[in-house]
């Protein structure tokens, strides 16, 4: 990529894409419905109405659209997310609370059909490429997942012999590299895949009492 675009400009309040829906549109199409080389920054440019030369000025190329699109997909899913995050982390069983964490992010999903696609699109990147995707959008654990734990520890539904610190990290380790186990395309395989993933974690790091209920 081209170090001398500042990238992480195009995210936030001045992402560029967001004043052009069409645009936003346009390109969530082409790069949902193809892999990141086969997108056509042209055929983005044509179906849209842009001018190259404003394509060029705003995002600098085409990993700069890619940036700018996912920073809007990324907001509106955290949106949705979190106050359901939120509404679970006074469940009673910090496992099933992530299960139920999972079941609405791919309810979501389904709810949007193009960010679906793109989703799946993007566990076919080039693992370098998705490392650097993912360098723009860290996953915000403390803003996540963080009053869960907190929670399951105070209510020592996590195991006593695993410091926290070793339980955050096993759960950014995981959800940061979920495209990495998942194998599915289909919604249901998706699915499964993610509730054995909650099944092994539970296994793994819940109190013997947890465990066992």
């Amino acid at each position: 990529m081209k170090k001398t675009i500042d990238y992480e400009s195009l995210k936030g309040e001045n992402n560029p894409l967001l004043k052009y829906p069409v645009l936003y549109d346009t390109a969530l199409e082409e790069f949902a419905s193809k892999p990141y080389n086969d997108a056509s920054l042209n055929e983005i440019i044509k179906k849209s109405g842009m001018s190259k030369g404003s394509i060029y000025h705003h995002f600098g190329d085409k990993f700069g659209l890619l940036i700018s699109l996912l920073d809007i997909l990324v907001k509106k899913k955290t949106d949705f997310f979190l106050p359901r995050l939120k509404e679970t982390s006074q469940s009673e069983d910090f496992f099933n609370s992530l299960k139920i964490v999972t079941h609405l992010t791919m309810e979501y999903m389904l709810e949007q059909p193009l960010n679906y696609k793109l989703s799946l699109m993007l566990l076919e990147y080039d693992p370098e490429l998705m490392r650097e995707i993912i360098e723009y959008f860290p996953f915000d654990f403390d803003n996540g997942f963080g009053p869960l734990l907190k929670s399951a520890v105070v209510n020592k539904q996590i195991r006593e012999d695993i410091p926290e610190e070793f339980v955050i990290k096993l759960i950014k380790l995981i959800f940061t590299n979920i495209n990495n186990i998942v194998t599915g395309k289909s919604p249901e395989e998706v699915q499964i895949t993610f509730d054995i993933v909650m099944d092994v974690l539970k296994n793994g790091i819940a109190s013997n009492e947890r465990r066992n209920k």
